[in-house]
């Protein structure tokens, strides 16, 4: 399960991230559902409303389509 989701690129452990573009954001089951492509495919991340209302707050212009970086 990916429960991390970055809009800025990692300053520290890069390597542990994968860089990514949301897709897509839904709500299931009380939690926040970003749907994230990289080069292997899609990806869903569960975030709670507050980690994704602080993910949203640093995207610069609309969430989705945005560069990402999850874990």
């Amino acid at each position: 399960m990916h429960d991390r989701l970055r809009a800025k690129p990692p300053a520290t452990d890069a390597e542990v991230w994968t860089a990514a573009t949301v897709r897509n954001v839904t709500e299931r089951a009380g939690t926040t559902v970003v749907t994230v492509a990289d080069a292997d495919g899609e990806v869903e991340v569960t975030l709670d409303g507050a980690l994704y209302d602080l993910f949203a707050g640093r995207v610069e212009g609309d969430v989705v389509g945005a560069d990402c970086w999850y874990k």
